[in-house]
């Protein structure tokens, strides 16, 4: 089960997607009926990674990758989106979690000077 707020982290793409609940999920057809890349990826609260899969009638399928975003990996992502986003001294972003970095996006929200 998704810990929300989430992540959707584009391949080939710094800036990150934040998704705040199931229900932003499910109205938000940009979200749910979008065609996306294999190595699109939402990353959850918790840190739990899932593929983003087309399926019938166009709605995206997330399933399990079985894989998790450490404390190193989310503190390159969160320094990578805010630099793309024009954020003075992103390289000195650092994180504790997952959820800290998500609420960080969420909180900067199109301005994160």
């Amino acid at each position: 089960m998704i810990c929300w707020p989430a992540i959707i982290q584009f391949r080939g793409e710094n800036e990150l997607q934040l998704v705040e609940s199931e229900s932003a999920w499910q109205t938000d057809a940009d979200l749910n009926g979008c065609c996306y890349d294999e190595d699109d990826r939402l990353i959850d609260s918790s840190g739990a990674v899932y593929a983003l899969d087309e399926g019938s009638a166009g709605a995206v399928i997330r399933r399990v990758a079985g894989q998790y975003v450490e404390k190193d990996e989310i503190n390159q992502l969160i320094q990578a989106h805010f630099s793309s986003v024009g954020a003075c001294c992103a390289a000195k972003f650092a994180v504790s979690s997952v959820a800290q970095a998500i609420q960080i996006v969420r909180s900067s929200g199109d301005d994160p000077r």
